[in-house]
């Protein structure tokens, strides 16, 4: 889509991977031009801090020209789970320490922070 609006001569096709590093390699790795565009999230800002060794600088290395998307951040549980908040789910999870899992995107994702 973003090669049709953009009428680009080429694309160079998604890239998946490491919280968006496989994308941030190759366009790092890609020559000045002004033909190459990279869509992050928050997992961008946050790879310095979690991969010890990265083949490009997330600050260096891009220059940021606009915020394309905001999103609210969810909390979700079971139904059945006896919760109503977040103050409620610590309290239930320190009450039986081992019994209760969470799951989030992966490292680096909006959803791992708060661990």
């Amino acid at each position: 889509m973003a090669c049709q609006v953009l009428e680009a001569a080429r694309c160079g096709g998604d890239r998946l991977g490491a919280g968006s590093n496989v994308a941030a390699r190759t366009a790092a790795a890609t020559p000045a031009g002004g033909y190459t565009l990279l869509s992050v999230s928050s997992a961008h800002a946050v790879a310095p801090a979690i991969y010890a060794r990265l083949p490009f600088d997330p600050i260096r290395d891009f220059a940021p020209i606009s915020l394309t998307a905001t999103g609210p951040a969810l909390v979700v549980v079971a139904p059945d789970l006896p919760v109503k908040t977040i103050a409620d789910v610590v309290a239930l999870a320190r009450s039986k320490p081992g019994l209760y899992n969470d799951a989030s995107a992966g490292v680096g994702s909006g959803g791992q922070y708060p661990r």
